[in-house]
């Protein structure tokens, strides 16, 4: 039982199961053996049949929807087909040549995607020309709601047991874009808010505030459910180790 606060406090740092030393809070682990047999078991992660099968079903449909968005209602094509061409150059031409060819590269396809997609996003949410390449049909906060939707799904289906490159990257990017392209729209919103009667104009009004507290509870659930995945597995493949050991 620690007794004094440093031992407390590393209790609560470091878990030692079978002289397997784990950190709590950056979950790496001591035993060069494990960490190797975790590093293969992420990179099954990120090509598991099933996800990419999805994958690629969705992906597919996403451009179809596009294409169809562009000649059905009448949108912009450059700006419309621009977001779904990465998607589908990233998840469904880099993503199968690494699937088929080198599994161990797949886990980098993803992060290129989402940050990619986020540029994008924050181009295209200060772009109100029509004639650029940029442009894009958006409504309010149309920007903020889609790669919100890019940083669920990428929480949930291509960061298999990052809990640090989700603490470290994509939350971190995904707070400052989803703060950056509301940001960019607030002065046209103050300058509609003008033309608005006063018993309407709560329609109309800036969400920076409440947009961004909800941005940062979803990273946190988002973030909480990462590090007990990552945990639970490490945890696993520990007690595997040492059952192996005694055995």
């Amino acid at each position: 039982m620690p007794t004094t606060f440093k031992d407390k406090v590393k209790s609560f740092m470091f878990q030692e199961t079978s002289g397997i030393k784990l950190n709590l809070l950056t979950l790496r682990m001591s035993d060069p053996e494990v960490k190797k047999d975790f590093t293969a078991h992420k990179i099954e992660g990120f090509n598991r049949t099933q996800l990419f099968v999805c994958a690629q079903v969705f992906v597919t449909l996403n451009l179809l929807i596009n294409i169809v968005n562009v000649f059905v209602q009448d949108r912009p094509v450059a700006g419309s087909l621009m977001m779904a061409g990465i998607t589908f150059l990233m998840l469904q031409i880099l993503w199968p040549i690494c699937y088929f060819r080198c599994q161990s590269l797949s886990r980098y396809i993803f992060p290129v995607w989402f940050i990619a997609t986020l540029v994008l996003y924050n181009v295209t949410s200060r772009v109100d020309d029509v004639d650029s390449v940029f442009y894009i049909d958006k409504h309010l906060n149309d920007c903020f709601l889609g790669f919100t939707v890019i940083y669920i799904m990428t929480m949930a289906f291509f960061s298999y047991c990052e809990f640090m490159t989700a603490l470290l990257v994509y939350t971190p990017l995904y707070l400052a874009s989803s703060y950056l392209t509301q940001l960019a729209q607030s002065e046209t919103i103050l300058e509609v808010q003008k033309y608005v009667p006063v018993e309407y104009q709560v329609i109309v009004q800036d969400n920076i505030a409440i947009n961004m507290n909800r941005a940062v509870l979803i990273a946190v659930t988002l973030l909480m459910g990462k590090y007990l995945q990552q945990l639970d597995v490490i945890q696993l493949m520990i007690k595997s180790r040492s059952i192996n050991k005694q055995g």
